[in-house]
């Protein structure tokens, strides 16, 4: 009976999983809260669920609640440590709490399993600019800032960076690492200047996947 009940319960999870995928990808502006309950739903009936925790994780996250989200993505990662997008969306809930530290090593970590992600590297980018910021000079700016400067650059150098870049340059969209606010970051640790870079309060490569 304890089996059948934990198949019941796995299933039903599943269940509650698909049902917020599809309410996600209906692409509605509240998505993401209309998605919730689902997840929720998913975790109470599978609490050790590692894709339920991360899709939960993720509505925290597009809700502008990242401390939530970097405690259900941390779950999540540390059922799957393999999970590419959790180490992504990770990092970003840290970078959304000012946690540079913890952002830069989520993101080293991720680069370890996942060596061809672009959101590592531009995470690390954001991240030590704004250590390097903090440090105002001596050695430890330096070493944050060839960081930030190595993360930009191999971020755009990616393929799917390249791709944004040429949708930026035709006027149909902006994204990292493309913004604004990247190349001022880029051209601050170039020019080895430590003035404070506001970030945006989405800032972040987001990276989603729907795996139910």
């Amino acid at each position: 009976k304890a089996g059948s009940m934990a198949n019941t319960m796995c299933v039903a999870s599943f269940l509650e999983r698909i049902k917020g995928v599809m309410e996600v990808r209906q692409g509605a502006a509240d998505r993401w809260q209309n998605a919730r309950p689902h997840f929720e739903a998913a975790v109470r009936r599978q609490p050790t669920n590692a894709n339920a925790l991360y899709l939960l994780g993720m509505a925290a996250l597009f809700d502008d609640r990242p401390d939530e989200a970097v405690d259900l993505l941390s779950k999540s990662l540390l059922m799957d440590p393999d999970f590419r997008a959790g180490y992504v969306n990770l990092a970003i809930g840290y970078l959304r709490l000012a946690d540079w530290s913890s952002a830069l090593d989520v993101s080293e970590a991720g680069l370890a399993r996942h060596p061809d992600a672009p959101q590592p590297h531009y995470h690390i980018g954001v991240a030590a600019c704004q250590l390097a910021v903090e440090a105002k000079g001596g050695e430890e700016f330096q070493r944050y800032r060839q960081l930030s400067m190595k993360g930009f650059a191999k971020a755009r150098a990616t393929d799917e960076a390249r791709r944004r870049y040429r949708m930026r340059q035709e006027g149909v969209s902006t994204e990292a690492p493309w913004l604004e606010v990247d190349d001022k970051m880029c051209h601050a640790m170039e020019h080895e200047a430590d003035s404070r870079i506001e970030l945006p309060r989405n800032v972040g490569w987001t990276w989603t996947n729907f795996r139910a």
